[in-house]
């Protein structure tokens, strides 16, 4: 059996909060029934009180086991306590619930707290909490990605990435450096992501603050020059078709145009600068 949290909130209650108890059990109660957390919100007058919140922290944490969201009361009282504004009740909130539901992998409690940050917009004193439970779906996503087995299903991942903007972004920012590397293309990218080439153009921009084609152009330059640094026994015929060159003429327009260098001065540049830096590692300049 679940336990009930609206009445162990009227148990012993400490001395001076009788009132403000009796009041907020009378309005939790009025929102068990709510179909968003949104309707939570209204509850930010009683945030106020940090007396009342280290009682709900104590009532939530001292319980035998993890408190479950689905227990009545749980949801509007953990949307009370991020709400909030003291450090030492975020602190609490923080250590004693967010990080061990993290470590017992608590989806449904991580997927709720999703709900907290959408609605309150992740002010300052939840950017711990964000952190958190980004982190434990940014993992999971990972793993998805790298064919390693994850609880969380398909549906689990979109819905925290929907809800939270720096998770969207980070998991963005993994799959195109995921997948960047096989492409030169913007149309080829954006549909390795699933996405039109609007979309993600628009996405991209937001999330790296310059245009695709610019990053896409940048991250070909980097390869065709670590080939030549490294790799500098490679005829200069297999460096442009490592990267995506059908012609040498092609590759010969590309690094004269982009970097302002023939591809054999080039090559011997990054060679030249690549032995100077291995002479001073070794004689420890």
């Amino acid at each position: 059996m679940k336990t009930d949290f609206i009445e162990l909130l009227s148990g012993i209650v400490p001395a001076g909060l009788e009132q403000a108890v009796t009041a907020l059990c009378g309005e939790v109660k009025g929102l068990l029934n709510a179909r968003t957390p949104k309707r939570y919100l209204t509850l930010e007058p009683y945030a106020r009180n940090t007396r009342l919140c280290h009682y709900l922290l104590d009532v939530l944490t001292r319980q035998p086991a993890l408190p479950e969201v689905s227990a009545p009361g749980c949801r509007p009282l953990l949307m009370l306590l991020a709400l909030s504004e003291d450090t030492e009740v975020q602190n609490r909130l923080l250590h004693e619930l967010v990080e061990p539901w993290r470590k017992a992998c608590r989806t449904p409690e991580m997927l709720y707290l999703c709900d907290v940050l959408y609605q309150t917009r992740i002010p300052r004193p939840l950017y711990n909490m964000c952190n958190e439970v980004c982190d434990y779906f940014f993992v999971e996503r990972r793993k998805q990605m790298s064919l390693q087995p994850t609880p969380l299903t398909e549906a689990e991942l979109q819905y925290a990435e929907k809800r939270l903007k720096p998770l969207y972004a980070a998991v963005f920012r993994l799959k195109v450096n995921r997948y960047g590397y096989r492409t030169n293309s913007v149309e080829e990218l954006a549909g390795m992501l699933c996405m039109s080439v609007s979309t993600f153009r628009e996405k991209f921009s937001k999330i790296y603050r310059q245009s695709a084609n610019k990053w896409l152009q940048e991250q070909r330059i980097g390869r065709i020059q670590r080939d030549m640094k490294y790799h500098y026994d490679r005829p200069l015929k297999e460096i442009a078709g490592r990267n995506g060159f059908e012609s040498a003429n092609r590759f010969w327009e590309f690094c004269t145009e982009q970097m302002k260098r023939s591809p054999s001065k080039l090559h011997k540049e990054l060679y030249d600068k690549l032995c100077e830096e291995r002479r001073k590692f070794y004689l420890g300049e």
